[in-house]
């Protein structure tokens, strides 16, 4: 069974990438994220994908998420 608390850590996570982009809908920054990845979004590890987003965010936005 995966680790219940990874999904606190993983919202916590999204919450700065997030922030790095306030003026996006929720929505938006998942179509516009999950539509460059390139790969079926399903199938990726929680912390795979945490780390996929930091890095998009980080390459559209020009900051690192700590936002």
């Amino acid at each position: 069974m995966r680790d219940p608390k990874r999904i606190g850590e993983f919202c916590d996570r999204l919450k700065r990438v997030w922030a790095c982009v306030p003026d996006w809908r929720f929505g938006q920054l998942m179509v516009n994220a999950l539509g460059e990845m390139g790969r079926d979004p399903f199938f990726p590890e929680d912390d795979a994908m945490i780390k996929y987003l930091e890095d998009y965010i980080a390459r559209v936005s020009g900051k690192i998420p700590n936002c």
